[in-house]
């Protein structure tokens, strides 16, 4: 049964389909990977940052991001909106029909509709590419892996108003680099649900986001939280994914 919340989101977004979590996820992922793909040099690494995340079995969808990068960062300037099924397909209708009307577009992507493309930084985006075959291509494989990994345990936390998992998704890189230490533990440990299967996910996710494994101190640090709240954990995965 939807919740209050979950209508009003559905009405304000004018989605009118089943998988309403799973679009509004890979809706935002698509622009965080663009982001930290435009902000980190290692492509590879970014790559890796996010399959260690999710699980290995997105590997493929993320090696599909940063291969078309430039097409993935157009399709990041969909800003505030669905980007899959046929509510995002009608979005990026509108974002280039925007596009190739208008002299100077957005983003400054001057249009030429002769060809269907357009410009910028000298090259080519096509834009028949930006809003049917890639896009579909990345909702095609999301919706293969969704129940694999760690995509439904975000998304089933995401779905029951879970703040961190909102700020997760949206946040990427920047969720791991730049958060309070101790903020990330409890989140990480909502997700895999054991102290050594944490640790060791979130010193992976340190490692490739620059930060490098915790210190001792961090160590104590993240076992005193772990140990203060792992009622409170079990609780909530109790709720949320039971």
């Amino acid at each position: 049964m939807e919740s209050d919340r979950e209508v009003i989101l559905k009405e304000t977004y004018n989605y009118k389909g089943n998988m309403f979590w799973e679009n509004y996820m890979l809706s935002n992922i698509v622009r965080t990977v663009a982001k930290d793909l435009n902000e980190f040099e290692n492509p590879e690494l970014v790559a890796e940052f996010y399959t260690t995340l999710y699980g290995e079995d997105s590997a493929e969808l993320f090696e599909d991001m940063i291969n078309n990068k430039e097409v993935l960062t157009e399709a990041a300037k969909v800003k505030g909106v669905l980007l899959f099924e046929s509510t995002g397909e009608e979005n990026v209708k509108a974002y280039l029909n925007e596009v190739a009307f208008s002299s100077v577009g957005l983003g400054g992507v001057v249009s030429n509709v002769a060809t269907g493309t357009a410009k910028k930084q000298g090259k080519e985006v096509a834009l028949g590419v930006l809003g049917g075959k890639f896009l579909r291509g990345l909702w095609s494989k999301f919706k293969g892996i969704f129940s694999k990994g760690n995509f439904t345990t975000i998304g089933d936390f995401l779905r029951n108003g879970f703040d961190w998992a909102k700020n997760l998704v949206q946040g990427g890189i920047d969720w791991v680099s730049k958060s309070p230490f101790l903020s990330t533990i409890v989140p990480i440990l909502m997700v895999v649900g054991t102290v050594a299967g944490a640790k060791a996910l979130l010193n992976k996710l340190r490692k490739k986001a620059g930060k490098g494994k915790m210190s001792r101190s961090e160590e104590v640090s993240f076992e005193r939280v772990a140990k203060k709240n792992a009622d409170k954990v079990k609780k909530a995965r109790e709720k949320v994914l039971n």
